[in-house]
């Protein structure tokens, strides 16, 4: 009887240690998976507002250089104006991950 109560419990302690194991296996997996997303989400953010800025750069090039065409001035407008409406649309799409994600600056700066 001894001998059985001895395998039954070295049985359920071995199931709970790769249980154990499995979750801390599963668990870094979705870590490294949280890193990747954040790097790339980060990269975005980064890469979309610089080019905003270049946009908004460009297109005010583009706007005084125009003076004399007035079709060219009214295109550069439109750029600068889309340049800044991607560029308020960016920063409210982060702002909101940043909410959701519970006041971290952009949701991934644990991860970083």
């Amino acid at each position: 009887m001894n001998a059985r109560k001895l395998f039954l419990t070295s049985i359920l302690a071995l199931s709970c240690v790769i249980q154990v194991s499995a979750g801390e296996i599963s668990n870094a997996i979705w870590e490294r998976a949280a890193i990747v997303i954040c790097g790339l989400y980060l990269a975005f953010i980064y890469i979309a507002g610089a080019l905003a800025v270049l946009m908004v750069a460009y297109g005010g090039i583009k706007w005084i250089l125009g003076s004399d065409d007035p079709g060219a001035r009214k295109q550069a407008k439109e750029l600068v104006i889309h340049a800044l409406i991607g560029l308020i649309v960016l920063i409210v799409a982060a702002g909101l991950v940043s909410l959701i994600s519970g006041g971290e600056l952009y949701g991934c700066e644990s991860y970083v």
